[in-house]
């Protein structure tokens, strides 16, 4: 009876341990600058196509709750640092394959669970040592770019070196002095269908795709930004009421009655200086040839979080209705306003060109768009991706900006670190350290797959580098022999954000502990009426 619930609960844990890694097995491929692209289409029919992890995940209808824990895992590490979701994805599918092994042999959870979270210790003590550079400040340009460089490449391989400037100038046109305050908001991204991606470049400022609905289309110099969540429209009345007229004066007096009211409303405008209005409904045509007269610029923004956003971008706080009061530090300010026409789109240009953040006051340093061109939609949707991965892990760099070599080399360091650990342990958990030092191994082989080139020659010649003192060595994703597959990172400027790879380690190794503890899955039956005859 002993023997059968020992074969119960091996079978229970083979089966969680299973689902986890045909989901690693399916997102693994897209991993690095060559992985394969996945075709998705979601239940409304909706197709995607991408290699980003985190689009991958969210469109698949992940169902085994053993999954959905490596799933949770990766949104993880994507709200911590933005980047490395597919690294998590993989290592911790891996640890999971490399311990049903030791299941099948007898091991119990409980070993496997303590080894690896021995050989997370140790990982995470040796990264330290592992750190090659660090990035100073990030006013320096050239060396911004080329930390983004390799993170832009695993997302857009060939188009990092156009790419790679146009996010390193956007974020340092917002980097505050205190760099921890930067705020990922202010770098904007429009999208544009029509020309190439080299063609993408950074505006100083907010674009909204939106024409201008009035007749100004510029305003040159110190703009002073009104804006009103309601209808620019007289103030109707809150009940429902029928007006009588005797004769065609009356009905005139009435109607100059009303444009009196909206033309003193305007002359307030004029003289508190608002030379803008944005609105987030509909514009009375009588407002609008007031507006107009009195050489005032009318934007519409029908969504509520546009309108807001913009709002917060300009530094405006939003009025409720027209004819409400308002104060002059309800105003946003831009230094320019003006319509552009990109690619036939038509756009409305809020120009920033604030000086460095005074903290004490709480002013913002301004705002940064990002306007990203391609020929299709799904190319777009996957650039968009990338730049905002990349913007993240910018984020992420403000807080700790060590490095430690990409391209495998950081992996394999770690993987030949816990296989010496293993040999100088004699409890059970040598035999994980050992699984976890193999998982390890799975970002380098993963990397020589999708280039190609045979795995295990290529992972021999790598490991023989390393066990001769060539830490730095890594893949060479350009090879086209096999022979050829190592390189020095460090010169190849390949780098990995230390805090990226660290979280990313924990995230793999909680979420496969968090599975092998698992035992039994428990699931209620739907809730609803038994049809009849059933």
């Amino acid at each position: 009876m002993q023997q059968d619930g020992k074969l119960f609960l091996q079978k229970q844990h083979l089966q969680n341990i299973g689902a986890c890694y045909e989901l690693a097995k399916k997102i693994s491929t897209s991993f690095g600058p060559k992985g394969m692209l996945k075709i998705i289409l979601n239940h409304l029919e909706k197709l995607f196509i991408s290699k980003n992890s985190t689009t991958i995940m969210s469109e698949l209808e992940i169902k085994h709750p053993a999954a959905k824990m490596v799933v949770l895992a990766a949104n993880s590490q994507a709200l911590e640092i933005g980047d490395g979701t597919n690294f998590v994805v993989t290592l911790a599918g891996e640890l999971l394959h490399q311990a049903a092994e030791l299941i099948t042999q007898g091991l119990v959870p409980k070993d496997i669970i303590t080894g690896y979270e021995m050989g997370l210790r140790l990982c995470l003590e040796h990264l330290e040592k592992l750190v090659s550079h660090k990035l100073e400040g990030f006013d320096d340009h050239a060396e911004l770019t080329k930390a983004l460089r390799p993170i832009v490449m695993s997302k857009q391989y060939g188009f990092e070196d156009y790419l790679s400037p146009i996010i390193a100038q956007a974020c340092s046109m917002v980097i505050p002095k205190k760099s921890h305050t930067f705020n990922t908001d202010n770098v904007r991204i429009v999208k544009i269908i029509g020309q190439s991606i080299e063609d993408s470049y950074v505006e100083r400022g907010m674009i909204l795709l939106r024409p201008v609905y009035g007749a100004v289309k510029h305003i040159k110099e110190g703009a002073k930004i009104l804006v009103v969540r309601g209808a620019l429209e007289p103030e109707m009345s809150e009940t429902k009421g029928t007006i009588m007229f005797s004769s065609a004066d009356e009905m005139l007096a009435f109607s100059k009655s009303e444009e009196d009211r909206i033309q003193k409303r305007v002359d307030q405008l004029v003289e508190a200086g608002v030379n803008v209005v944005v609105s987030g409904s509909s514009v009375n045509d009588l407002v609008k040839h007031y507006l107009d007269m009195a050489n005032i610029m009318i934007i519409r923004i029908p969504s509520k979080w546009g309108l807001l956003r913009l709002g917060r971008s300009v530094g405006a706080r939003p009025l409720v209705k027209f004819t409400d009061d308002f104060t002059g530090d309800m105003l946003g300010k831009a230094d320019e306003v003006r319509s552009k026409e990109i690619g036939g789109a038509k756009c409305v240009v809020f120009s920033d060109d604030y000086s460095d953040e005074d903290i004490s006051t709480g002013r913002k340093r301004g705002i940064a768009t990002i306007v990203l061109r391609a020929s299709t939609r799904n190319m777009l949707d996957d650039l968009e991706q990338c730049v905002q991965n990349a913007v993240s892990s910018v984020k992420a760099m403000t807080e700790d900006s060590r490095m430690v070599l990409g391209a495998g080399a950081t992996e394999l360091s770690l993987s030949a670190v816990l296989r010496h650990a293993a040999d100088r342990t004699t409890g059970l958990e040598q035999y994980a350290l050992r699984k976890f030092s193999e998982a390890l191994r799975i970002i380098p082989r993963t990397l020589l797959q999708t280039c190609g080139l045979d795995t295990e020659k290529g992972l021999t010649m790598l490991s023989a580098a390393h066990e001769k003192g060539d830490t730095k060595m890594g893949v060479n994703i350009e090879a086209k022999r096999v022979q050829d597959c190592t390189m020095d990172a460090e010169k190849a400027g390949i780098f990995d954000l230390f805090c990226g790879k660290e979280w990313g380690l924990k995230c793999a190794v909680d979420a496969a502990c968090t599975v092998l503890k698992v035992d039994l899955i428990i699931m209620t039956k739907e809730a609803g009426i038994k049809p009849k005859g059933k």
